[in-house]
């Protein structure tokens, strides 16, 4: 799944395309009056845009968003002001409106329902929560720049606690404790603080995936995308009957993380299920 944002604020911008990235949906940025009318030429699922646009008029505006659905049935999420009022004839099906301030949940849920998907299926954290979890990594590593290591952890822990596949927050972790180590605190006296979390020297694999999760490939499905050998390796190993925690114990350290991006990549495209 891929799609393209148009935004004057980077702030907004800048929390979609991280908010996607973490179920595997690539968004592009787009910017200026050529390339929104060039969208309908471009090869994407769903637009996500502010109205009013900066050089776009209210005609060319619709008349675009007409031809994405007209001609690549690619979907439309409006990001508007309160009082930016629209005109009835402008309100198509394949129009959805979200009025600021909204919650980046609120623009998933969008999505989940026109690719007729669950939300809860999903298994992600919630996207309102991204920024901040962003900001408290930012946080950690202030922290740590100017020498506070206790600081830095305690922010990163959090972060784990609410993302428990949070790459970074890992290798942050690791490194701090490593610092530890080396300044020779006692690392079972300090990890106090992580326990609700039990952490291990080597964090435990129901951290990143529960173990005993299952799902399978969807019957008849063809995949005709290209694929990583990582990603092409999970989708054969996915029978309903193998248990994640198997899966996990082949895969090399470093790739371990990605396992839940990837199978929400998998879900978003239909590609597999879950197994209650």
């Amino acid at each position: 799944m891929k799609g393209v944002v148009f935004c004057d604020e980077k702030s907004i911008i800048d929390s979609l395309v991280l908010s996607f990235e973490k179920i595997g949906v690539f968004m592009e940025r787009g910017t200026g009056k050529e390339a929104f009318k060039n969208l309908p030429g471009a090869d994407f699922d769903f637009l996500i845009t502010e109205f009013p646009l900066n050089g776009i008029n209210r005609k060319e505006f619709f008349e675009t968003l007409s031809r994405l659905w007209s001609e690549r049935k690619a979907f439309t999420v409006i990001i508007k002001e309160k009082e930016e009022e629209l005109r009835t004839r402008d309100l198509k099906d394949f129009i959805h409106i979200v009025e600021k301030p909204f919650k980046m949940d609120s623009i998933l849920k969008i999505i989940a329902q026109r690719m007729s998907i669950s939300i809860e299926d999903l298994d992600v954290i919630k996207i309102s929560e991204q920024k901040d979890l962003e900001e408290k990594l930012e946080m950690g590593l202030s922290h740590y720049g100017v020498g506070k290591l206790e600081e830095a952890y305690r922010e990163w822990i959090e972060v784990l606690r609410v993302d428990n596949c949070n790459f970074k927050a890992m290798e942050y972790i690791k490194i701090a404790e490593k610092e530890f180590e080396n300044a020779g605190v006692d690392l079972s006296e300090f990890r106090k603080i992580t326990e609700p979390l039990k952490l291990e020297e080597k964090f435990q694999e129901e951290l990143k995936l529960r173990g005993k999760d299952l799902y399978k490939m969807v019957d008849n499905i063809k995949v005709e995308e290209k694929i990583s050998p990582l990603e092409a390796f999970i989708l054969s190993s996915l029978d309903s009957k193998t248990p994640l925690r198997d899966i996990l114990m082949i895969l090399p350290e470093n790739q371990k993380s990605c396992l839940k991006q990837i199978l929400n990549h998998f879900i978003l495209k239909g590609y597999v299920e879950k197994v209650n």
